[in-house]
């Protein structure tokens, strides 16, 4: 009996830590997916606060940039 007490006792604590190991598993698998959207969110917004920069300094330059004259 005592065996047979002390397997079901075993089987219960490994059925217990795939369970958990699950649920960690799976937790970490959405935080990879959260990640991985913001991370394509912020490069887009990079890319579009780059291309102002761009525009703005060549608006500055264009302005700031002297003038030829043909003689």
């Amino acid at each position: 009996m005592k065996l047979s007490l002390q397997n079901s006792r075993k089987n219960e604590r490994g059925f217990f830590l795939v369970v958990v190991l699950l649920a960690l598993a799976s937790i970490m698998v959405i935080y990879i997916a959260v990640n991985g959207s913001r991370l394509n969110t912020l490069k887009k917004e990079i890319c579009l606060i780059e291309q102002k920069q761009v525009e703005r300094l060549n608006r500055l330059s264009a302005t700031n940039s002297p003038t030829l004259q043909a003689n």
